[in-house]
């Protein structure tokens, strides 16, 4: 009896060992709530991960844990590393990232006189026309909307130090110094939900505003002119206005000019191979943006 004891002993705690452990969670953008797919998901120091799917959720069985940290890593966002408890058998996050900047420090070198992201670039503006959706004779789809206006170069500490502005003391407490270079004052925001309906010949366009949602000014002159900025930003026009001034599209036919282009990253979404491509302005001071996109390696739309 005693040794059929101690067998059994032995077999619970082989099946207890051998329980699958489950993790699963979310990534979202710390400011503004919105999931983040395609966010890279892995154990530090080994060669296991995964990613966020299309709505930012994330999972894992594993019957044991291959390190006790995950690194959770998106384009534009800082770097967030989670130490992962050793119980319970299921855990559940909800992770935010602040958005970061690329490091200037970092050098890429290579022996061909053109990157594989200028090579990418090439195929896009080549196949640009067949992939505009401007291009049909109609289409509608669903618009989400988001403006967020900040003020720069804050100085807290003048702030804190000036009397006139002691009695609005809250400013100093809303400066946002940890996610950029330099400290912000988020100062406007705005997010529109809306359906959009075109047709080509004879040209017509609809739009209906399902949702708005305003925070920051209360002015209504000032709400009316920064929610009527909303415009269908076509990616493949060689500019694309910005508060009445014209910025080079990153599929400019002369981007190459303007833009350098990286290839970040390899994802198979729904049986498809898309491609992470990132552009950078070479130039500071130039109507450009910074960003990143995703392409489709068939049709490179």
């Amino acid at each position: 009896m005693k040794y059929i004891i101690a067998f059994l002993c032995v077999l619970a705690t082989s099946q207890l060992n051998a329980q699958t452990r489950i993790i699963k969670g979310t990534v979202r953008d710390i400011h503004s709530g919105e999931f983040l797919p395609f966010a890279s998901i892995q154990f530090k120091n080994t060669g296991v991960g995964n990613t966020t799917d299309s709505s930012g959720a994330f999972s894992f069985k594993l019957s044991r844990l291959p390190s006790d940290t995950l690194v959770i890593s998106s384009i534009s966002y800082q770097t967030y590393y989670l130490v992962l408890p050793h119980h319970p058998d299921t855990l559940n996050f909800s992770i935010a990232l602040q958005p970061g900047t690329a490091s200037a420090e970092v050098i890429v070198k290579s022996k061909t006189k053109h990157s594989r992201g200028w090579y990418l670039w090439k195929k896009v503006v080549a196949h640009r026309d067949q992939n505009n959706i401007f291009s049909h004779d109609n289409f509608s789809y669903n618009v989400y909307n988001r403006l967020e206006i900040d003020i720069n170069n804050i100085n807290p500490e003048k702030i804190k130090k000036n009397f006139l502005l002691k009695r609005f003391d809250f400013i100093s407490k809303s400066i946002d110094s940890s996610s950029e270079e330099k400290p912000f004052l988020p100062s406007f925001f705005s997010e529109t939900l809306s359906d959009y309906y075109y047709q080509r010949s004879p040209r017509k366009t609809r739009e209906l505003i399902r949702a708005v949602k305003i925070t920051g000014v209360k002015n209504e002159s000032i709400n009316k002119y920064l929610g009527a900025l909303y415009q269908n930003v076509v990616i493949y026009h060689n500019f694309i206005p910005v508060f009445d001034k014209q910025f080079v599209s990153p599929v400019n036919d002369n981007g190459d000019a303007y833009y350098d282009y990286r290839l970040a990253d390899t994802q198979f979404v729904a049986g498809r191979r898309l491609l992470h491509l990132v552009f950078i302005p070479k130039r500071k001071g130039q109507n450009t943006f910074t960003g990143d996109c995703w392409v489709h390696d068939t049709t490179f739309a």
